[in-house]
């Protein structure tokens, strides 16, 4: 599925969306020598990220951040996502209530939930029954953990998309080191390099600390953390697509459900590593984009395939919702404050 949808990632129809780089490998831009690079050999610029600027406006991405670490901000993330156009709408758990996420939740097509170490939100469990509902009328989930025990609202909702299948975060690996693009991402320091995700990457930072993923159930591995001191590299970056809800055992529907990328390390993205790290907001921008599985929305809204090798009815490509087009063409904070 994912193959089919890389190559057709070129199509005229997804070019209005993509740039030009979608569905080809970052490998020949090192090659030809004529590409600017930044530090960590990734290509510079926005026209290397996945998605066009400002070719998302018409979409809402909600952030629920249940963190409560107060010396650390998030403002980058949200800037960086409005540059593509997104209306991005921060819920701080600190300030806002699970009632006021909810409602934020009728217009919302994409959701970041970001994990706290422990659910103290009154309303919590109403908040996962209407998160469960966005997400199978299509929605988009991006599912962030880090180290132990920050990991408390991410895994209380993979339990519940997920039954039956024992899919959780758990640890605490110190991380910060930088993965290199591969073929897959199994291989400990490695991330897979042929899915739209990881678009005009060759390299990424893990974060500074990070958990990881012990069962993966029917989950597609993007990205495997490197051996560090004391410990072995894990999967910990992962995603749900079609391919994925046809394999889960829990016996539910698997059509019309939304997209979901799930990742152990948000450490990442707060303000005061932003600019230092490797790939960090080109990897955000491009799974928030991809969350929205764009091909499969143009295509339920034309009656036709949007790139040849379209998914059967039967998938999370056959998703309901309306595709909005766009108006225009186009923490270096130390790993124990976590402890």
């Amino acid at each position: 599925h994912e193959q089919e949808e890389w190559q057709g990632a070129g199509a005229a129809s997804m070019q209005e969306y993509y740039n030009g780089l979608a569905g080809s490998s970052v490998e020949g831009l090192l090659k030809d020598g004529r590409t600017k690079l930044d530090a960590h050999d990734n290509p510079l610029g926005s026209q290397y990220d996945l998605p066009r600027d400002g070719t998302m406006q018409e979409h809402t991405l909600v952030f629920c951040w249940f963190t409560r670490v107060d010396d650390c901000s998030y403002n980058m993330p949200v800037k960086a996502l409005r540059a593509k156009g997104f209306n991005v709408v921060v819920h701080d758990a600190r300030k806002s209530t699970t009632q006021q996420m909810m409602v934020s939740l009728l217009k919302a097509d994409v959701v970041w939930l970001v994990s706290g170490k422990e659910i103290l939100e009154a309303g919590f469990a109403q908040f996962l029954d209407a998160l469960e509902a966005f997400h199978r009328r299509g929605g988009g989930i991006f599912v962030w953990g880090d180290n132990a025990p920050f990991f408390a609202h991410a895994n209380a909702l993979l339990s519940r998309l997920f039954p039956n299948e024992g899919i959780s975060l758990e640890g605490n690996d110190h991380g910060s080191q930088i993965m290199k693009s591969h073929d897959n991402g199994l291989t400990p320091g490695r991330f897979t390099r042929n899915h739209l995700i990881m678009t005009g990457l060759n390299s990424l930072f893990e974060g500074v600390t990070i958990s990881y993923l012990p069962m993966l159930g029917p989950l597609k591995v993007l990205a495997t953390y490197n051996h560090g001191q004391g410990y072995n590299g894990k999967p910990y970056c992962a995603v749900a697509d079609g391919e994925v809800y046809r394999r889960c055992r829990s016996g539910l529907p698997a059509a019309g459900r939304g997209r979901l990328v799930v990742d152990g390390g948000f450490t990442k993205l707060y303000d005061e590593l932003w600019t230092k790290t490797a790939g960090t907001e080109r990897y955000v921008k491009n799974a928030s984009t991809w969350l929205l599985n764009i091909g499969s929305r143009i295509a339920s809204e034309s009656g036709g395939a949007a790139h040849a090798g379209r998914g059967s009815a039967h998938s999370e490509d056959s998703q309901p919702s309306n595709f909005r087009r766009p108006q225009q063409k186009y923490r270096a904070s130390a790993a124990d404050d976590y402890r």
